[in-house]
């Protein structure tokens, strides 16, 4: 399957290389064509394994769809596109995957619901992008310092996307993409702004939102149409 090229709105980064935080994955990304949705979406009553808390992440020609669990139920879904972010219906998310079936595919991870939150949050509620100096992008860090920021910072660099909450300017605690396990997070935040082998700078993109705990629920799924 040839990779889209559609990059995220504001950003150089390609949609394709979006990558999110996870505990553990489930399923690693693979064509929806080998996964059987229906199984998938209605594991958790099939086997109490299926009761956790994670997302499902499709990734489509034009989109990059979020569809949000909680203990294994579908609670609600966002999409990230050329346009933006947004929220969307659980039932048009299935509709778009099992229309692309063919050209689409999926990885399937278990994330702590406060990651599921902000994940959320950075769609649905207001954010504001943050310049990232290209030769100097780890000044973003002292400048939250200095503004006694407190929110939530996503910082997505060559699609990995890691969050970082900060409390008048202090970090607290974050989420992070391809973060090596015994990586410190000084080590990771390093790692982010490295040049490739080729000498290449990494795509990074910044912005900041103010984090809610809740992930609400648009629907049971029992009241969800394909």
């Amino acid at each position: 399957m040839r990779l889209s090229a559609v990059r995220l709105a504001e950003t150089k980064v390609r949609l394709a290389d979006l990558m999110f935080p996870s505990q553990r994955v489930q399923i690693h990304r693979t064509r929806l064509a080998f996964i059987h949705l229906e199984n998938l979406l209605h594991f958790a009553k099939i086997d109490r394994d299926g009761r956790v808390d994670g997302y499902v992440a499709a990734y489509l020609p034009d989109s990059v769809a979020l569809l949000f669990f909680k203990c294994g139920e579908v609670a609600t879904a966002v999409a990230f596109t050329e346009a933006g972010r947004t929220v969307v219906s659980i039932a048009s998310v299935l509709r778009d995957m099992e229309q692309e079936m063919e050209r689409g595919e999926l990885a399937f991870c278990d994330a702590p619901m406060e990651q599921l939150a902000w994940m959320y949050h950075s769609c649905a509620s207001a954010r504001e992008p943050k310049l990232v100096d290209a030769q100097n992008p780890e000044t973003i860090f002292p400048a939250l310092q200095h503004e006694r920021f407190s929110g939530v910072l996503e910082l997505i660099s060559n699609g990995k996307v890691s969050y970082f909450r900060f409390d008048d300017g202090r970090f607290v605690n974050g989420y992070f993409s391809g973060k090596a396990e015994q990586a410190t997070i000084a080590q990771h935040v390093e790692s982010l702004f490295r040049p490739g082998a080729d000498g290449a700078r990494p795509q990074v993109a910044a912005s900041v939102f103010r984090p809610d705990r809740d992930l609400p629920e648009q629907a049971s799924p029992a009241m969800i149409q394909n």
